[in-house]
């Protein structure tokens, strides 16, 4: 097949792809958490006598599990490895910082991020950055309905999207301590489903739209390795409660569904967290609110811990993967990241190797040539949009080619 055949051909599968080239250094590890209210987090903090309250889980149970985010003298630690950033719909503000307690719909609450954070930061040597980009009150069905389940796609869909690209536009502005350093997205956490119970019809397709949800967002991010985690609507815990319809059709028809899409055939690289464990009834929980946990700072605590620790899961067991036409390297090739302004890396590479930056249109906007491992290309000329990167060795005449959009 000729260069210029192989060009149309990926042009017309719509794949998006760029090439790489840059010396060592560490990358800035991103994680998207994406939901309604419950991954804003309801999970309220302070007051120690309070059954349920963080303060009084740290006192208690989970003295021993989670007492190392506190301090010496009992205030919650600060960690400087994992920044945090959650555009607040409830203030109209925007909330930027290193990982503590108070990241959640308000400051005296938390999320799923405390958790999930600290597992993430003691996982990574590199900083790591949680987006987090959630609306209460939102389903799967209308509001973040995916492009490939047909209708009108979410509005927030879109928003997580927006939000993302904001996030990743300020970073210098948002964490003076950041350095240039490469972007990569590494994973999706996703924590929603209650609104989902308000029609029979939303319930019945929620299967079919996650799975949609998480190959889109993948293709969208420009990340289709991208780690993906859901967590389960828990709320009731495992015990069905028949005496209300809402949660009953969450227990038997929206769990289910979670859990099949997690498993749905032909994906890797997601996971479920069971939540239902982390329920608790309203006589040990700060308040009667069970679409918000009961507002128990324990749940949303444990919600986010086990979340982090199936995230990890996945990145142990993930493979390094690559796209490639023709015949495949000896070492497969791989680019960071794979969210791109300025310049990217591209690794993996054996012997001498001819590069080309292709445009959509099959023109060589950029080539180079090196006999380096790993390599960094400046593209920060180009202007915004999709790029073809074709590496060949001409030696023995393999070929691979990467997508990346830049941006």
């Amino acid at each position: 097949m000729k260069m210029t055949n192989q060009i149309r051909y990926i042009l017309s599968i719509t794949f998006i792809l760029i090439s790489i080239t840059m010396t060592q250094g560490q990358t800035l590890k991103v994680f998207i958490l994406a939901g309604q209210s419950n991954m804003q987090g309801y999970g309220e903090i302070y007051n120690p006598t309070t059954p349920g309250t963080l303060e009084h889980f740290l006192a208690n149970d989970g003295a021993d599990e989670f007492g190392s985010i506190l301090d010496g003298q009992g205030d919650f630690m600060i960690r400087d490895d994992v920044w945090v950033r959650f555009k607040r719909e409830e203030e109209n503000t925007t909330k930027t910082g290193s990982l503590t307690a108070g990241f959640g719909v308000f400051d005296d609450f938390i999320g799923p991020e405390l958790g999930f954070g600290w597992q993430l930061g003691d996982y990574f040597d590199e900083q790591v950055l949680i987006i987090k980009t959630a609306w209460g009150g939102r389903n799967l069905a209308v509001d973040f309905r995916p492009p490939s389940s047909g209708g009108t796609t979410g509005p927030y869909y879109q928003q997580i999207l927006d939000d993302v690209d904001e996030a990743l536009d300020n970073l210098s502005n948002d964490f003076p301590d950041y350095n240039n350093e490469l972007v990569e997205i590494v994973g999706f956490a996703w924590h929603q489903g209650w609104n989902d119970g308000e029609e029979m019809a939303y319930l019945q397709e929620y299967e079919t739209n996650m799975i949609h949800f998480i190959n889109d967002i993948r293709n969208d991010l420009n990340a289709p390795d991208m780690k993906f985690v859901i967590g389960n609507s828990g709320q009731g815990g495992s015990a069905l409660i028949e005496d209300d319809l809402w949660v009953f059709n969450l227990q038997t028809i929206l769990v289910p569904a979670q859990e099949n899409a997690a498993n749905h055939d032909g994906y890797e690289g997601v996971g479920l967290a069971d939540t239902r464990p982390f329920y608790r009834p309203t006589d040990i929980s700060p308040s009667d609110a069970i679409y918000h946990w009961n507002d128990s700072g324990e749940s949303y605590m444990l919600i986010g811990d086990d979340m982090g620790k199936v995230m990890i899961g996945l990145l142990d067991a993930s493979q390094p993967s690559s796209v490639s036409y023709a015949v495949e390297p000896t070492h497969p090739i791989s680019i960071l990241p794979n969210y791109v302004k300025d310049a990217f890396l591209l690794r993996g590479m054996d012997g001498k190797q001819n590069i080309n930056i292709i445009n959509v249109n099959g023109v060589v906007v950029q080539s180079l040539v090196s006999d380096k491992a790993e390599v960094r290309i400046d593209i920060s000329g180009l202007n915004p949009g999709m790029y073809f990167v074709e590496v060949r060795n001409p030696d023995n005449g393999s070929l691979s080619i990467k997508r990346l959009v830049k941006h």
